[in-house]
């Protein structure tokens, strides 16, 4: 992006995506976790639902996946070397953002970081995997104990597990019924 930071895009034909749909950010979410474990290991990163890497409570990176004319886009972008400002308030506002080096963590070159990751993706795309797999590596890379403030509604709710097809299971705060999430 000019500044050090990553920014891609990969491209890979819907016939190479070896999970359900549903579950594609999830995966990418791991995929781009083990990428960044590599290269900054002693920095404790967790997954917030859906598509969100956090590290000390602050956004590292972020997914969007799209799907369009046979293909799926799988966009990332890692606050490497600095982070963007980010507000609390208004249409825009959004969960701080951190980098790797605000953070006194390794920090890898972007270039290698992006090729890293399009590599494990397309890697991934010519493989196997399956539900339970991506569930599993998702959850056990996921902090379970801070509750989500969900950015329509702002109420607080309490993550509880996935469901088979990726959706977050929640309960308010205040407590209530549980419910399941579905990501945009």
């Amino acid at each position: 992006d000019g500044e050090g930071n990553v920014m891609v895009t990969v491209a890979i034909p819907m016939s190479g995506v070896p999970v359900q749909l549903t579950l594609l950010p999830l995966r990418v979410g791991t995929i781009m976790h083990a990428v960044l474990a590599r290269h900054a290991p002693t920095c404790s990163m967790e997954l917030k639902w859906p598509n969100d890497i956090l590290l000390d409570g602050g956004k590292l990176a972020g997914t969007l996946v799209e799907v369009e004319d046979g293909f799926v886009l799988i966009g990332v972008g890692v606050n490497v070397v600095v982070a963007p400002d980010v507000p609390s308030v208004g249409d825009d506002r959004g969960r701080r953002a951190i980098s790797l080096r605000q953070a006194n963590c390794a920090v890898p070159s972007a270039a290698v970081v992006a090729r890293e990751f399009a590599d494990a993706v397309c890697a991934w795309s010519r493989g196997r995997d399956s539900s339970d797999v991506v569930l599993a590596e998702w959850s056990a890379r996921a902090d379970w104990t801070t509750p989500l403030v969900l950015r329509d509604t702002n109420e607080t709710v309490v993550p509880l597990r996935l469901l088979s097809d990726g959706r977050l299971a929640v309960r308010p705060l205040e407590g209530g019924p549980e419910r399941a999430l579905v990501a945009d």
